[in-house]
């Protein structure tokens, strides 16, 4: 994901996305003892410093929704349709590295869910294996 923001890959489909009327969360899953961590480092700081777009912040300090939803990996990237069905699961990219030159000519997964992703619409990659950190479920 690191990559994504140091190129303003990221940023970019946020705002794109926030002109078309859809949303983007952002979440940060940390375990309990990680949470007080977090707070004093201020997401909300980190996302205007890294000029981010997301339409919601997600705090996760139990890791409940990475349970919910299975996440592997940190990024795990989950697209949910405007039904609310999960349209997309898995990887932002197909180059697993964190090289921002990798970017170009990286087929985005994410962007593809998030753009296909209208109603009556099927996303046509609809789940690939995630890279990046594994999420840490227990102390």
């Amino acid at each position: 994901m690191r990559k994504h923001y140091d190129s303003g890959n990221m940023q970019k489909l946020q705002k794109r996305l926030h002109g078309e009327g859809r949303r983007l969360a952002h979440g940060f899953l940390e375990r309990e003892r990680q949470a007080g961590l977090r707070r004093r480092r201020r997401p909300d700081a980190w996302i205007a410093s890294q000029k981010a777009a997301p339409t919601a912040l997600l705090m996760d300090p139990t890791v409940s929704s990475a349970t919910s939803t299975g996440a592997k990996t940190t990024p795990h990237m989950f697209v949910i349709d405007q039904k609310g069905a999960l349209a997309y699961r898995g990887a932002i990219d197909d180059k697993a590295s964190t090289d921002v030159d990798d970017i170009k000519g990286a087929k985005n997964y994410v962007a593809a869910a998030l753009i296909s992703c209208l109603p009556e619409t099927e996303v046509a990659i609809n789940r690939i294996e995630p890279y990046g950190c594994g999420v840490k479920y227990a102390d």
